[in-house]
């Protein structure tokens, strides 16, 4: 009874990291006589030896558990005798770990629409919390991953007029953002996330069409915004370099001047320029 409330005690002081588990065991604990049931069971049965080898690779941990309850933890590489009566053998993978999380779609700050995905790269770095706290820990961390996604990605546009944060132009920071918001979920996993990169990012079908032909206007008027300065800079430089020349000109001429040469500059097509007769 005491043992249970302990137990329940080290749950409540670390509600959302897990259990200890490094201090449940002393060292990396022992495989040859983990319990007195499988050391008996051995030495009854020693032809079940012949089981007992393990090869452990490069970039890989594993945890025994002996009538259900954490006996021991391998991480070195090479090949070991461990006891199989009553044993059980998990592998985890140490090696970085790349993901792509399935398309999902959100509405955007300014009520938009949009289609995004990112990529996710992680690592374990505890074997025991990733063998112990949750069932399948890639699925884990693809589930908080787009969790993650949805939540940090519908705080902002996907675009924005002024150089305010926005998915299409800060994706390294949203990045960042999102880093941080995972980790925190991710932990009680043993998982060490690396980075999240935005992978694809789109307005959706439904809305896709209007968004083109607004950007599109958008670009027009800011080309013809900068063809219209700079016809003028060309039409007032125009009239200066005449008065230095020493061509004088009555106001009604310059007039004429600077409109011919700012519709044939502006204008689309060939443009006739006009004089007075």
């Amino acid at each position: 009874m005491s043992s249970m409330k302990r137990d329940s005690e080290v749950v409540e002081e670390h509600p959302h990291h897990g259990r200890d588990w490094e201090s449940a065991i002393q060292g990396d604990g022992n495989l040859c006589c983990p319990s007195p049931l499988s050391t008996c069971l051995s030495v009854l049965f020693p032809c079940a030896w012949l089981c007992g080898c393990k090869t452990l690779a490069e970039s890989e941990g594993m945890v025994f558990l002996v009538n259900g309850k954490l006996a021991a933890v391998r991480r070195q590489p090479g090949i070991f005798c461990v006891n199989p009566c009553c044993t059980k053998a998990l592998m985890v993978s140490t090696r970085q770990i790349s993901l792509d999380l399935p398309m999902s779609k959100i509405i955007d700050k300014k009520g938009n629409p949009i289609n995004i995905s990112a990529m996710v790269n992680y690592r374990v770095k505890s074997i025991v919390r990733a063998s112990l706290e949750v069932t399948n820990v890639h699925s884990f961390v693809v589930n908080a991953a787009t969790a993650i996604l949805k939540n940090v990605a519908s705080n902002y546009a996907y675009e924005t007029p002024d150089d305010s944060p926005s998915l299409k132009t800060h994706s390294h920071q949203i990045g960042d953002e999102m880093v941080t918001a995972l980790q925190e979920r991710v932990d009680v996993a043993g998982v060490r996330i690396v980075d999240m990169l935005l992978n694809e990012l789109s307005y959706a079908p439904e809305i896709a069409a209007a968004m083109l032909q607004r950007q599109q206007a958008e670009a027009l008027v800011d080309a013809r915004t900068l063809i219209v300065q700079g016809a003028v800079e060309i039409a007032k430089n125009a009239a200066d370099q005449l008065l230095e020349s020493g061509i004088e000109m009555a106001p009604a001429e310059k007039s004429r001047m600077v409109s011919n040469l700012i519709c044939v500059i502006c204008g689309d097509a060939h443009v006739q320029p006009t004089m007075q007769v």
